[in-house]
């Protein structure tokens, strides 16, 4: 019996086992889907802030191209600047330079020599392009201003609408920064990259360089296919796996991407696993489990086994004399169904073994210690 009892509760400790499994598959899965939920979110957020972003630039180059349209030769960039009260919190530098790609004109003041921009992208691209709208060129190393930055440039006409020079405005790619410490993401990551894969901005710094490719990675190829999604890699420089969310900035030919670590994301999945099966100086609940099931049924069975053993020795050793007389009689009576007047015999069979419960008036002479029987 108990032996039977102890197997008995192995099904228990394995089913026990097999919920904490099923709960801690169930948290590794929804830590990653409330994950997937925040950098859907995030990216949403960093659309919107982005498309303000570019939009207001865009809105200074347009009143910068109008103020200069009334008066090209004596236009003054930075009396300009001073009046008109738009902020220079965002730009580093807004210039213009002419048909030839000369640097004309620059809020930040002359330069002491001639600076030409003619065989930069941000002058070429807008020149050749028929249409008028709004380039944003990847980081290049300004010539005036001598920090790294990226360009949004539109076209400037003359009175008989033909090219006469680009109006150029630098952002900081650094502002990515700001964003990023408003979100609090932890390791999570800010990236704003061109449709052409190369990385305009960055956060932190050091998840990839200014002017990376990332053409070769899956997230690119995931934002190639799809104009927004999520995916989870870890191809970025610093190696740390990540859930990305993803969306385009139309039209200006940019893609948003917030990327939330998930380490960070299976925090919670972390923590129950200590509790539940991991150990370390403090033992977890599961580690002491085992222990504190095993040792008490083990201990129980033994003290069981010693129990049978010890009572069955003790019956073989006191049967002597009138115990084996009393018995005797008992199989006796029991065998031939002996039935006479004032004797009443109940009897049972269980197993191998037969249990009498006679009624307690008289009992056989010699049996006062056994089993009592009624007698005339």
């Amino acid at each position: 019996m108990g032996i039977r009892t102890a197997l008995a509760t192995v099904p228990v400790i394995i089913a026990l086992w097999l919920g904490i499994a099923a709960y801690l598959v169930q948290k590794y899965q929804a830590n990653l889907d409330e994950t997937s939920r925040d950098t859907r979110n995030f990216s949403h957020a960093f659309e919107e802030n982005i498309r303000r972003t570019v939009e207001a630039i865009d809105t200074t180059i347009r009143a910068v191209r109008v103020a200069r349209a009334s008066d090209p030769v004596h236009f003054d960039i930075q009396a300009w600047e001073r009046d008109s009260g738009l902020t220079r919190e965002l730009t580093l530098q807004i210039s213009f330079a002419d048909r030839l790609g000369n640097v004309v004109t620059s809020n930040l003041g002359s330069t002491a020599s001639p600076v030409s921009i003619a065989d930069r992208e941000h002058f070429r691209i807008p020149r050749d392009t028929p249409e008028d709208r709004l380039f944003i060129s990847r980081p290049v190393l300004g010539r005036v201003s001598k920090r790294w930055s990226v360009q949004f440039v539109r076209k400037v006409y003359d009175t008989d609408g033909r090219f006469d020079g680009v109006i150029v405005a630098s952002l900081d790619p650094a502002f990515l920064s700001r964003f990023s410490d408003s979100l609090h993401i932890g390791r999570g990551a800010l990236l704003l990259i061109g449709e052409d894969g190369i990385v305009r901005s960055v956060a932190p710094s050091g998840l990839s360089a200014l002017n990376a490719d990332l053409s070769p990675t899956r997230l690119m190829a995931g934002i190639v296919a799809d104009p927004q999604g999520t995916l989870e890699t870890s191809g970025l420089a610093d190696g740390l796996g990540r859930i990305f969310s993803w969306r385009r900035v139309d039209p200006y030919g940019l893609v948003v991407i917030v990327g939330l670590s998930t380490v960070d994301a299976l925090t919670g999945y972390q923590r129950d696993l200590k509790v539940y099966v991991t150990s370390d100086r403090k033992r977890s609940a599961a580690s002491r489990f085992p222990r504190a099931t095993a040792l008490p049924i083990t201990s129980w069975w033994i003290q069981s086994l010693i129990h049978r053993r010890t009572k069955r020795a003790t019956s073989r050793t006191s049967s002597t004399g009138s115990t084996r007389v009393c018995r005797a009689w008992q199989r006796a009576w029991a065998t031939k169904r002996i039935r006479s007047r004032g004797c009443e015999q109940n009897w049972r069979r269980s197993r191998r073994r037969l249990t009498w419960h006679p009624a307690p008036e008289t009992i056989l002479p010699g049996c006062a210690s056994h089993s009592p029987m009624r007698v005339n």
